[in-house]
């Protein structure tokens, strides 16, 4: 017997993440509904992410919450590159840190959860 067998999960993640814990919920024998309480969206005007983007260097640091907050960065980063360097990055945990690694190329000095 499989130990989710009988339990009915709600999935709550964005509709494109949310396949894999799904998919691992139902593998470990649960029933699992799926209703995303989240979507993410570029801003309708860009502007005030281009203009707190521009004062990057007045930053003492960047504090990174989530690997999607990370790839919304890196794009607005495309968008607008900062005349200058990052400040020091902080991140919330591993997959934060990893993310900031690969899209921003930078990696945090700080990661809040490192066990």
């Amino acid at each position: 017997m499989s130990g989710l067998r009988g339990c009915t999960i709600l999935n709550t993640r964005s509709a494109d993440q949310s396949g894999g814990l799904s998919a691992a919920l139902q593998a470990l024998g649960a029933t699992v509904v799926e209703a995303p309480l989240i979507a993410f969206e570029d801003p309708s005007d860009p502007r005030a992410l281009h203009e707190a983007l521009g004062r990057l260097a007045s930053y003492d640091w960047l504090l990174l919450t989530s690997a999607n907050a990370v790839r919304r960065l890196a794009a607005g980063l495309r968008a607008a590159p900062p005349a200058s360097p990052l400040p020091p990055i902080a991140a919330v945990g591993r997959a934060t840190a990893a993310a900031a690694a690969s899209e921003l190329g930078a990696a945090p000095r700080v990661t809040a959860r490192d066990s």
